[in-house]
């Protein structure tokens, strides 16, 4: 069977405010397309898109000018992207639902949302990525791996993100950097290239990891973590243990370190001495990655996940 997707137009001027995430969302077709060849047929019709604009005028603070639209099969789509998903409250999500929305996907910098409660009006799904330098740009996962791979790893650790004082994350970080030397702890103040040039030139990235539910709605857990990236970039990354299910879960000693905040210090120095073991569990994280959270992978997830909303 023949799947249609219809897609915004990227250079059409009505969706100028929302031009690189529009982008985004035509890259996914490019990648349905490699994955599903003549499956899938892609189109762009600006009219019918254009038409869906008033559902950005959800009443949940600014999150509708960051609502994203396709059709599948004729069926309606949303892509979130954007850091202000934790303004989704639960009348918005039931908004989405009442204007024709089957499930809403969250692409979201940072933030994760990998636990959906059961009594959501609609279906809502996580394309599992970290950071705007994961989808905004592509092919950035392979020239970031690359920029990686030829660094030289001049750094022991890495960690970069706020110092959360309510949390002893930043007492916890003074404590590494106190004891580990050639750490890079940073409370912010990096630019994006300043960010992606020290992490790739340490050995091992920290991600000191929280879950929570949702401020805003009941409906979502969120985790917060800055893994991803350091996957993408075969670096080892220590953390506390993911609070969320995840399709694949993560195993500890085999795609990551699981580090508590009193062992955090003694795991880092293991595997700053133990270099053929942070390597393999660096590669191994980064094979979780591509079969994960990487550019193709987050297309056929959404597509698949589409497609189960309206068998």
């Amino acid at each position: 069977m023949k799947h249609i997707i219809v897609l915004p137009n990227p250079e059409d001027r009505r969706f100028e405010k929302n031009r690189n995430r529009d982008w985004r969302t035509y890259q996914y077709s490019k990648n349905l397309k490699i994955l599903h060849g003549e499956d899938i047929h892609v189109e762009n019709d600006n009219d019918s898109l254009a038409d869906l604009i008033p559902l950005r005028q959800v009443p949940a603070g600014d999150v509708g000018r960051y609502a994203n639209f396709f059709t599948l099969d004729n069926e309606l789509f949303m892509i979130h992207v954007g850091d202000t998903i934790q303004q989704y409250d639960d009348g918005a999500i039931e908004y989405y639902a009442k204007g024709g929305v089957r499930a809403i996907f969250i692409l979201q910098r940072r933030t994760c949302f990998e636990y959906i409660f059961d009594n959501s009006p609609i279906p809502i799904f996580f394309l599992n990525a970290s950071s705007d330098y994961l989808t905004n740009n592509p092919h950035f996962e392979q020239t970031l791996h690359l920029k990686s791979m030829n660094s030289i790893k001049k750094n022991s650790v890495f960690f970069s993100g706020k110092p959360r004082v309510r949390t002893g994350r930043k007492e916890l970080g003074n404590h590494i950097k106190s004891c580990i030397s050639d750490s890079v702890i940073r409370y912010g103040g990096f630019t994006p290239d300043e960010y992606l040039d020290e992490m790739c030139q340490s050995k091992i990235v920290w991600c000191p990891t929280t879950t929570a539910p949702c401020r805003a709605t009941s409906y979502c857990n969120l985790q917060t973590g800055r893994d991803f990236e350091a996957l993408c970039c075969e670096l080892l990354v220590i953390k506390p243990k993911p609070g969320v299910p995840e399709n694949e879960p993560r195993i500890d000693k085999v795609h990551y370190v699981e580090a508590k905040d009193d062992e955090i210090v003694d795991k880092i120095q293991y595997y700053l001495d133990h270099d053929d073991e942070r390597k393999e569990i660096a590669h191994n994280g980064r094979l979780w990655f591509m079969r994960n959270s990487s550019e193709l992978a987050r297309a056929k997830h959404l597509f698949e996940s589409s497609l189960s909303v309206i068998k």
